[in-house]
């Protein structure tokens, strides 16, 4: 019986036939004449297979979000849009909050007076949407490049 596994034939009168790799041991240890069991072959091969369709279906398309999100120039460009539109929007509730505390209060301001909280408003509304603009900038370039694995150097001084 070893010798038709070493030599990998049969002794059976149809002649001589190669049943399989003469060096699988466990054929060799079970003594039969089929070839070993596939079946844990098998069931690793469908589970990777059924991963990587997994993986198409559910991690594919949100890869190629953060791919477009990094890559697009239109993402700085809407974000600074959107800072931009929220400091009016702050700064638009903030006049109607201080016009309602001074009704409240019974105070008409004169016209030099509105003229110069006017100013005054205007400068820091501009100022504000100035930096919400850089640092909007700046922070999203940074994280865009931080995606695509390049991130920028902590150089700033503040």
């Amino acid at each position: 019986m070893a010798s038709k596994w070493l030599t990998g034939h049969s002794d059976s009168a149809k002649g001589s036939q190669k049943l399989w790799d003469p060096l699988d041991i466990r054929g060799m240890i079970r003594g039969d004449q089929t070839p070993p069991d596939m079946t844990a072959q098998n069931t690793f091969a469908a589970l990777t297979r059924q991963q990587w369709d997994d993986y198409l279906r559910n991690y594919i398309p949100i890869e190629n979000e953060l791919i477009n999100y990094a890559t697009n120039p239109q993402t700085v460009q809407d974000a600074v849009m959107n800072a931009r539109a929220d400091v009016g929007r702050s700064f638009d509730a903030q006049q109607g909050m201080q016009a309602r505390r001074l009704r409240g209060l019974g105070i008409d301001l004169a016209p030099d007076e509105q003229a110069s909280v006017n100013r005054q408003t205007g400068l820091a509304r501009s100022l504000a949407d100035v930096s919400a603009a850089n640092l909007t900038t700046e922070r999203v370039q940074d994280r865009q490049q931080s995606m695509l694995g390049n991130p920028a150097p902590n150089i700033r001084s503040s």
